[in-house]
């Protein structure tokens, strides 16, 4: 019995399982080493392609522009959008896929920007990057750091 599960296992196809797969460093050694850190207000959001253009399972990402509410380290003009990105399910073929989480952000959400170099900065709200929603945990967390003041 258990050789056949071990079997049948086996066989599963793992694409659909590197997507939700992510690694993650604690939080606190990601501030320590970043280049900038601050708590950012979501103020718009747009996608990377027209929704009429999209093809199903094509990768397309969300760009979020923001303005710093509270400076906690360094500098946040480095951080150029805040991102997250996904595969576009067609929703007229029928066919649903299910794909790992995209968070989702909104005008007006408040994220913790964590950035080690310039450019664009992935967000997360299951925890995959640095940067989160800004949240009782997020301010846990944050709290010890040098620098910042609750």
């Amino acid at each position: 019995m258990k050789l056949t599960l071990c079997a049948m296992v086996g066989l599963l196809p793992l694409s659909g399982f590197a997507t939700a797969v992510c690694m993650r460093a604690p939080l606190e050694k990601n501030i320590a080493e970043a280049q900038s850190v601050f708590i950012a207000t979501i103020t718009n959001v747009s996608m990377s392609k027209k929704l009429s253009e999209l093809r199903d399972k094509e990768r397309y990402s969300v760009r979020y522009g923001f303005e710093v509410a509270r400076l906690i380290k360094g500098d946040p003009s480095i951080v150029s959008a805040l991102v997250t990105a996904a595969r576009f399910d067609d929703p007229s073929d029928k066919i649903f896929r299910y794909r790992a989480e995209q968070s989702r952000y909104v005008p007006g959400d408040s994220v913790l920007v964590v950035a080690d170099e310039p450019g664009d900065v992935p967000i997360s709200s299951i925890d995959c990057t640095p940067s989160r929603p800004w949240d009782g945990d997020a301010y846990r967390r944050t709290a010890p750091v040098p620098g910042f003041v609750p």
